[in-house]
């Protein structure tokens, strides 16, 4: 059985955190409710794009995470066009808003952190951006309606959900990143 290429696995990796930006935007119009805290059923399946993300910038630099950012964009905004999709599209524009401003947030936080230990360069990373995706994104996807209290409790939720996924997935990025060193053929193999 052939090894697939680094490129083959990189192209893999870059439509998994499309799919998942694509997935997130859908699920965002749904609202679940963990005690005290309100979150959107999409920010766990966002959370773990992002730690795709620091996989890819990682393993396969600067020019896959932008990829991966502009397909997961353009198939939001795509679906976000098509009518009757009810609140899919105020939620995939302030999707878009704020992962231009988180994306570009990781991508900063991504370089200069880039030779830390990677359980540190993914949790210092995912802390700010996500910090700042939480902020803009919760404001132009739901408020108005919600303000106040309710913002602030979904804001809470939908942060500490992520934390928790970017957490919980560092094993992943190890996982990850040691089976595509194994596995995966140089391009000038």
């Amino acid at each position: 059985m052939t090894q697939p290429t680094q490129r083959q696995t990189m192209v893999v990796a870059i439509a998994l955190a499309a799919i998942l930006d694509f997935t997130a935007n859908y699920l965002a119009q749904f609202f679940v409710h963990i005690g005290p805290l309100m979150d959107d059923a999409g920010t766990l399946t966002f959370a773990f794009s992002f730690v795709v993300y620091d996989y890819i910038r990682r393993q396969y630099g600067r020019r896959a995470t932008i990829a991966a950012i502009l397909l997961g964009a353009t198939a939001s905004l795509v679906f976000a066009l098509i009518p009757g999709n009810g609140g899919v599209g105020q939620i995939t524009f302030a999707s878009l808003g704020a992962l231009a401003c988180s994306g570009t947030t990781d991508f900063v936080m991504q370089t200069l952190t880039l030779r830390w230990p990677i359980w540190r360069y993914v949790l210092v990373c995912n802390a700010v951006s996500l910090a700042v995706d939480t902020f803009v994104f919760s404001h132009f996807a739901y408020s108005p309606p919600l303000v106040g209290n309710a913002l602030l409790q979904l804001m809470a939720g939908q942060y500490l959900n992520k934390m928790l996924v970017s957490v919980a997935a560092i094993p992943l990025v190890y996982g990850a990143r040691a089976w595509a060193t194994r596995h995966t053929r140089t391009l000038a193999a």
